[in-house]
């Protein structure tokens, strides 16, 4: 998934707890990037308001206590592959779905009734893989961070 052409996207953030080995659990404040992004239930699942509040993996050789300020870094695929099965995915059945079940049957009720359909399916499909989903949607802490690097860095954003 990672190659040299994913444009890398960073947020500072603070460890709040390490649940397991290799683990860390991280808040991330001020993230306006993700606040207007279509997808950002699958980059942020336990987010909300002004505060993220996410696991991610840590970079090997990283040594983190809580209250240690890091960088946060995923890349831009996985805000398109967030995108593509949050919007557009759900998009396109539903329009394909309603679009040939009016032509067979020249029902708008019934057309708009197999496109409900449609997408209460692929959503189900979404909850009933989610696990999955999780863990192709990983960010990683790569280093630690001074009170003024993070501050820069929020700058940048």
């Amino acid at each position: 998934m990672n190659s040299d052409s994913d444009e890398i996207v960073e947020h500072p953030a603070t460890v709040t707890a390490l649940p397991s080995e290799g683990r860390a659990r991280v808040v991330m404040s001020g993230s306006e990037q993700c606040d207007s992004c279509a997808a950002a239930k699958f980059c942020k699942p336990a987010g909300g308001g002004d505060r993220t509040e996410m696991e991610v993996g840590i970079m090997a050789g990283l040594d983190l206590k809580v209250g240690d300020h890091v960088i946060v870094r995923g890349t831009e695929a996985i805000h398109r592959r967030a995108i593509m099965l949050a919007t557009v995915i759900p998009c396109l059945s539903l329009i394909v779905t309603m679009t040939v079940v009016f032509l067979l049957t020249r029902s708008s009720g019934l057309a708009a009734l197999f496109g409900f359909g449609a997408m209460l399916l692929f959503f189900l499909l979404l909850f009933v893989f989610r696990g999955k989903l999780a863990r192709e949607f990983q960010f990683t802490a790569v280093r630690v961070v001074s009170s003024a690097d993070e501050s820069t860095l929020k700058k940048k954003d």
